[in-house]
Order: structure tokens, then sequence, then C-alpha cells
């Protein structure tokens, strides 16, 4: 895989150049407040999970904090995904908060 093709499976935070990885600490935006949160789960990153990845479908995950058994899903459609607005990067974080692939999803 180039380095263009990397890219064009990769998402981005909006309005930035910083990829969207596994352990990312970011801000989500919830009931008009953002939430601190971490991303747990990016095909192609983390261990593959029948709950994320399935026929066509593809998404991604985060975990609020203060809910570690609730995964907010959003789908994964690089390069031309739509990433929330108010949703912000704070810092690269811990890449073992990732999902485990036989963790069910509530």
């Amino acid at each position: 895989m180039t380095d263009g093709d990397a890219k064009e499976q990769s998402l981005y935070y909006r309005g930035t150049n910083i990829r969207i990885q596994v352990g990312d600490r970011i801000l989500f935006p919830r009931w008009f407040r953002k939430m601190p949160a971490t991303v747990v789960y990016v095909p192609g990153q983390s261990p593959k999970h029948s709950s994320m990845e399935y026929g066509d479908v593809r998404q991604w995950g985060i975990k609020i904090d203060g809910e570690p058994h609730n995964v907010v899903l959003l789908g994964y459609f690089p390069p031309d995904e739509v990433i929330p607005k108010r949703l912000e990067f704070v810092s690269r974080g811990d890449k073992f908060m990732e999902l485990n692939p036989s963790e069910e999803l509530l």
C-alpha cells in the first residue's frame, strides 16, 4: 500500500491533517456539551470485531468517559466521511484502550 492508498483509507479530524487513531483522547459532542472520550475501534487498526465490521458495513467507535460499556458507533467511509464538526482531538492516548474483539456491544 502506498502513502496515497493509506491516506485514502484513513479518517482525519475535521479541518486537520490529524489521522484518527485507536487510543486518541477526544471531546465528543453530546447533549449541548463536549464529553471526554476515547477512540476504541478503527477498521484496519483494530482486530476485527463482528459488530463493527460485517458485510459492506465498517464503523469506528468511541467510548465516552464514565460509560465504559457503551460504544458510540460512527460510519467509516474514508476519505469522504464527514466527521462531526464539534468532535475535537485532544491528544494521542493509550492504544490498549482498544475494543476487545469478543466484547459485546450494548
